[in-house]
């Protein structure tokens, strides 16, 4: 389900990519409080625009085909599969956006894999990974 969506005066889904100047961002997190603290903390940094907030794969997918955004905010465990495998399609589909895997895992090798198997941007460990965001 998707709970956050920016719903704008336009006519086309091409005039939504192009009408913010902030970077649009997607958070996919199963998890709805993790969901909403990301989302507070996106609202006090300037030239951020959350477009949407989805809690599984499929919907987050969606949200990407849509709104076309320059960053993911991405968990990596979801119920019916993992960031990992999202990113790995979105890069089969020619998607360049920039992700941060955000992920509890601390198995080494889901750690060592993320930034090589799908070009990913950074990845952050919970919970400590919000004040290493705002450096970025």
């Amino acid at each position: 389900m998707i709970d956050y969506v920016v719903m704008l005066p336009i006519e086309t889904k091409e005039e939504a990519v192009f009408m913010s100047q902030n970077i649009r961002v997607v958070i996919a997190e199963d998890d709805h409080q993790i969901a909403e603290i990301q989302k507070r903390f996106l609202e006090r940094i300037d030239g951020f625009e959350l477009v949407g907030i989805a809690h599984t794969l499929e919907d987050a997918e969606d949200l990407v085909d849509v709104f076309k955004p320059e960053l993911i905010l991405l968990d990596n465990h979801f119920p019916k599969g993992t960031g990992l495998d999202l990113l790995r399609k979105l890069r089969a589909n020619n998607c360049a956006t920039d992700v941060i895997l955000i992920t509890a895992a601390k198995e080494v090798d889901t750690l060592r894999e993320a930034p090589f198997a799908v070009a990913c941007f950074t990845t952050f460990s919970n919970p400590w990974y919000l004040n290493a965001f705002k450096k970025c």
